[in-house]
């Protein structure tokens, strides 16, 4: 078992911008294809086997749309939670090494107290 635990902040940030570019990438899809149904324009049919066509289109097509909105959305928190998560280890690593600086960490009587490393992380 290690004795050391650290979050590679870095890494963790360095996935922002492709979850921003999914969401945005998504978030064209649910564009167009809102643009193309509406060019259509509602069906209108007459006969019987239209307006069946037309009843059994229109919820999917309306539900397809809005699920490309609503995932476009979902990614584009997820990158901000990820940058977020990222920003806040980096916060908790700072202050635990203030605060080793300046309390020490009681560590094993042979080895003496831990210190921080003098290097700091981005």
């Amino acid at each position: 078992m290690t004795d050391r635990l650290w979050v590679d902040t870095d890494s963790i940030a360095a996935t922002t911008p492709a979850l921003r570019e999914l969401a945005a990438h998504t978030h064209d899809v649910a564009t167009s294809l809102g643009a193309q149904l509406a060019a259509i324009g509602p069906a209108r049919w007459d006969d019987p086997i239209g307006q069946a066509f037309t009843a059994q289109y229109e919820g999917p097509a309306a539900s397809m749309r809005k699920g490309f909105e609503d995932t476009a959305t979902v990614v584009a928190r997820t990158a901000d939670g990820v940058h977020g998560m990222a920003r806040g280890f980096e916060s908790t690593e700072q202050n635990i090494v203030d605060a080793i600086r300046v309390h020490g960490v009681t560590g094993d009587s042979a080895k003496g107290p831990a210190k921080a490393s003098s290097a700091n992380r981005k």
